[in-house]
């Protein structure tokens, strides 16, 4: 008998097969690979709990099963093999080149500019990599979604040395409040999610193992995050994607929560107290009492500084556990304050 000669072929066959599984079921790992992931199985789960919308659910799996396996050192440095996989799923040429700002500028929401048939993504390069995958990402949905740009073209949105007489259309990351953003959020969401960045900030730092380790790591991340997230959100409701089901898949929990602090955080960042003392506590106190004096709305907005530590994933986890050990009249109503 020819017994490696079968397991050869037993392993080959099993291979194959796996190949040929459905896609939910590919999403368990290859065969005899405990911790391997496919890059679509977020995917899969975001399509379970209906999070996609039904009409571009196929399309985002489908684009993710092509996603390039080897973007995971950061967005940064991965920026022009990006911008090949963008290319390649839209079929127009695609140019990521961050905006031109100083450091003490207010942040500056991204945006996607057709430009003589080619597709300009602009960002702040000042954001976290989690959030600038995010803002890369959503405007690929735009793309992917067919929307046409709402917005009037301007000089003052735009970098210097554009035509403006050539520019087709404008869509901009801004407020979340129109079915178009909502959409091109929820496919970026799934599509920054199936990207090794994201599964590396997810990991924190540790080893992959599985999806279960990955899962649970985040779980712990979105029970931490959950209280404070809730407040400021309520607060800036106009950079949250909507509520956060309980039967959300942990990852897209943890992930939106990061990205909607962040930005939430960056909004309140005038009523900011950026001189008080850099500990998690106190981070979380002036948040605090920027709440109430938004609520109240005598609230004058200038611009200036923001705060460094919205983009480091560590400080945010920190001042969220900071957040629940306040005292509890944070909570309150502004006329009870």
């Amino acid at each position: 008998m020819k017994t490696n000669g079968d397991n050869d072929d037993t392993r080959y066959s099993r291979a194959n097969a796996w190949w040929r599984m459905p896609l939910r079921d590919r999403c368990r790992g290859r065969p005899g690979r405990s911790g391997e992931r496919t890059h679509a199985a977020t995917t899969v789960e975001l399509i379970e709990h209906d999070v996609l919308p039904s009409a571009t659910a196929i399309c985002v799996a489908a684009l993710v099963q092509s996603m390039p396996s080897g973007m995971s050192r950061s967005v940064r440095s991965d920026l022009a093999q990006l911008g090949e996989w963008i290319g390649a799923v839209t079929g127009r040429d695609v140019t990521l080149a961050p905006w031109r700002t100083s450091p003490s500028a207010p942040p500056k929401s991204a945006a996607l500019i057709s430009v003589d048939g080619r597709i300009v993504i602009r960002f702040d390069a000042r954001r976290s990599e989690r959030h600038l995958l995010q803002d890369i990402m959503h405007e690929v949905g735009h793309v992917l979604c067919g929307h046409v740009g709402g917005q009037a073209v301007s000089a003052g949105l735009l970098s210097a040395g554009l035509d403006l007489a050539m520019i087709e259309a404008v869509v901009q990351r801004h407020a979340l409040d129109a079915e178009a953003e909502q959409e091109a959020e929820q496919v970026g969401t799934a599509l920054a999610l199936a990207s090794g960045h994201i599964l590396r900030l997810d990991m924190a730092g540790l080893p992959w193992r599985s999806t279960a380790t990955a899962e649970w790591i985040a779980a712990r991340r979105a029970r931490i995050l959950r209280p404070m997230w809730t407040d400021v959100t309520s607060a800036c409701p106009e950079v949250c994607l909507g509520p956060i089901e309980p039967s959300a898949p942990n990852r897209y929990a943890a992930h939106r929560m990061l990205v909607e602090i962040e930005d939430a955080v960056m909004t309140l960042a005038p009523l900011l107290d950026l001189n008080a003392e850099d500990s998690a506590t106190s981070r979380a106190q002036s948040i605090s009492e920027a709440l109430v004096r938004w609520r109240a709305g005598t609230v004058t907005f200038v611009d200036g500084p923001s705060p460094w530590w919205p983009h480091d994933e560590g400080a945010v986890l920190a001042t969220a556990r900071a957040w629940t050990r306040l005292p509890e009249q944070r909570q309150e109503s502004p006329s009870a304050a």
